[in-house]
């Protein structure tokens, strides 16, 4: 390391490369203002120090350079390894090795975005492919969320699934769906892709009839609309019990739901409520689907009955027990705090199961009923024209 000249004096020991002039170790820069003896210390130590750090960046920068050097020669030793044992198309890059890049011309090793068509394995099923023109035409549509529960065995395979099925979808079927969900999961396509799409179908169709039936019903009789002070007027709340468990948590909840009020988002219900209790997505899901669930049943019901929605009372008696009276109080009543306060349990493994073969028996008895109450509502519809006969008969 060499000397730097200043105007009245030479620092030995400090590198040339500290200044700009890196082919001359004397730099001339010009008169400067006296200074004493003790600033004149001040500054050879200030130069030292810094020839110092320039000194020990160096060798740190050789440092690093040498280490990287040397994974770099690890990585290439360890990928000729790799092609010993698995053959040339082997190649270290989270999936995008060189088979990808000599097959879609992508770049080993170097990030980027992997889109469908760039898929190891083609698809078996069709590939989702919409036009912008139909995505618009789609967006154009309401969206009305159908509430879908699926539970298939078959073989010993069993699917156990929920979502919501827009009532509007005119891009996808559920035929496809169920194709591409099969493939998703692994499942045999031809033994459970046609229940999929049927259970979807029936679920759909059960909730789109009554709703048409009011409509047409409503347009023939021709009756105006519900002004919106009736409509908002009106008290259709419901009592909402979720009952739901995920992995080892259980989670115990009830509370009031207007059903006749357009504002009551399911989702972000369960949103808010699943934050609160620290709950993850998958409880979001549940908590929405449930609610919506139950909504409909009840919903369903009132179109049976043909119910305008119009803010009068629910003429079926049995239906309008199933109906919260009019809230009188904004406080409710201390005795009943408890039962609306949600309940969150950590089960055990038999716990667990024991739930699990208490719900396969309610399942069962579910069944069981539904299948021999199926000719009651023709029946009831029966004795329901009988007695308006008797009672308007001549």
């Amino acid at each position: 390391m060499s000397d730097i000249t200043v105007a009245n004096g030479t620092i030995p020991g400090v590198g040339s490369s500290l200044l700009p002039h890196q082919n001359s170790t004397t730099v001339q820069i010009g008169p400067s203002p006296s200074i004493t003896d003790s600033q004149r210390s001040e500054l050879e130590r200030y130069m030292r120090r810094d020839g110092i750090f320039v000194s020990a960046f160096e060798q740190q920068r050789q440092m690093q350079a040498a280490l990287i050097h040397g994974k770099q020669l690890e990585i290439r030793q360890a990928a000729q390894a790799g092609a010993d044992i698995f053959g040339p198309g082997y190649n270290p890059g989270y999936g995008n090795g060189s088979n990808i890049a000599s097959n879609n011309g992508l770049a080993p090793n170097v990030f980027h975005i992997v889109y469908p068509a760039h898929r190891r394995r083609a698809r078996k099923s069709k590939e989702f492919t919409f036009t912008k023109a139909m995505m618009e035409e789609q967006a154009t549509k309401d969206n009305v969320l159908v509430p879908i529960r699926l539970e298939i065995e078959v073989d010993g395979l069993v699917l156990r699934d929920t979502f919501t099925w827009n009532l509007h979808e005119s891009l996808i079927t559920p035929e496809h769906f169920a194709e591409v969900l099969c493939e998703d999961l692994q499942f045999p396509t031809h033994q459970f892709a046609p229940q999929i799409s049927r259970a979807i179908r029936e679920q759909i169709q059960d909730y789109h009839l009554p709703a048409l039936s009011v409509t047409e019903t409503s347009l023939a009789d021709q009756d105006p609309p519900a002004s919106e002070a009736s409509i908002s007027g009106q008290e259709l709340r419901i009592l909402i019990k979720i009952d739901i468990t995920v992995a080892n948590t259980s989670l115990v909840d009830q509370f009031e739901w207007d059903i006749s009020c357009p504002n009551n988002d399911p989702e972000r219900f369960a949103e808010v409520l699943a934050s609160e209790l620290g709950l993850g997505g998958e409880f979001r899901t549940a908590i929405a689907h449930s609610i919506r669930e139950q909504v409909q049943t009840h919903t369903k019901c009132l179109n049976l009955i043909g119910y305008n929605y119009d803010g009068s009372s629910v003429h079926d008696e049995d239906l309008r027990g199933s109906f919260l009276p009019k809230i009188s109080s904004i406080l409710r009543d201390e005795e009943a705090v408890e039962q609306f306060t949600p309940i969150l349990e950590k089960l055990t493994e038999p716990e667990i199961e024991k739930l699990e073969r208490d719900r396969e028996r309610d399942k069962r008895a579910h069944r069981s009923f539904a299948g021999s109450a199926a000719t009651r509502p023709k029946f009831d519809q029966q004795i329901g024209t009988d007695n308006e006969e008797d009672d308007h008969g001549p």
